[in-house]
């Protein structure tokens, strides 16, 4: 990955106010940088009991600063839970999370193979946000046969996906397509609904914003494809990485913090320079 600088503006003035604005330019090089996002690796495990459906996730800090505040967020057949949080994980260790749902819990009513979402929130030293997605398919109440959808997903550059889709079935297919990414690029329009008849090929284009990821940064981005055949729920996760080029707009990486400490800083900075202004003018 690759980090950009910001660089802070200056002014010239006289007198005493140089200390007042050394220590506003401080701040502001002090406010988060474009740095690259810490990396990480996730691994998902799902095992089936009577009853029951349980996750295990295993996160490994690989990259060269400590993890802060890891959240699991864990969606599978219309329940979501949300693990405890993990306050520090250091470099080069892991952290790893249990959670059992019971089939209670999800909408089962329709059998088959259901796609489970795993989303990691995370914050680097700096307490800025990051996320990662993964996703796994759990099957319940009965195996998935081989799908008659194919799907493929690509990046047109850093602002749109295309999905690929062929039935190569006998029959239509209602469908059913969404799209899973990280929590700082998102759609215009992450879903849709539509029916590929027996042969069909077809291409969705999505639009994607940049939230507040970080440029240089490569993200792992899925399209799920849900349908009914039979009465059983079949689903078909297509992935591609997308590579951030641009920083998001308008700048969300400017934490409401920073902009207050600037704003109290800017307050002083006017205060000392019309002191001394008053002061002079008393001398002469």
């Amino acid at each position: 990955m690759t980090a950009g600088v910001r660089q802070s503006g200056w002014c010239r003035c006289a007198g005493a106010p140089a200390a007042g604005l050394s220590v506003l330019l401080l701040l502001l090089n002090s406010a988060p940088a474009w740095a690259a996002q810490p990396l990480i690796e996730v691994q998902t495990r799902v095992q089936r009991g009577e009853g029951w459906t349980e996750i295990g996730l295993t996160l490994w800090n690989t990259s060269n600063q400590p993890i802060l505040q890891a959240e699991p967020i864990l969606e599978l057949a219309g329940a979501s839970a949300r693990p405890e949080v993990v306050d520090t994980i250091p470099v080069g260790s892991r952290a790893s999370w249990t959670y059992r749902f019971a089939d209670e819990e999800l909408e089962l009513s329709r059998p088959g193979v259901h796609p489970l979402s795993v989303t990691i929130q995370y914050h680097d030293w700096a307490m800025f946000p990051y996320s990662v997605v993964d996703l796994s398919q759990v099957e319940i109440g009965q195996s998935q046969e081989r799908p008659e959808l194919e799907a493929q997903l690509s990046a047109l550059g850093s602002s749109e996906l295309l999905l690929q889709l062929r039935n190569t079935g006998a029959e239509a297919i209602p469908l059913q397509v969404r799209l899973v990414l990280p929590v700082e690029i998102q759609p215009r329009d992450g879903r849709s609904d539509l029916r590929l008849e027996a042969g069909e090929t077809r291409e969705l284009a999505f639009e994607i914003d940049n939230q507040r990821a970080v440029p240089g940064s490569i993200y792992r981005v899925f399209a799920v494809i849900e349908y009914l055949r039979e009465d059983v729920n079949r689903s078909v996760i297509a992935s591609t990485d997308l590579s951030v080029t641009a920083p998001p707009w308008p700048d969300r990486r400017f934490p409401l913090r920073e902009l207050g400490i600037l704003s109290l800083v800017s307050a002083v900075f006017v205060a000392i320079a019309v002191g001394e202004l008053r002061s002079r003018r008393g001398k002469e």
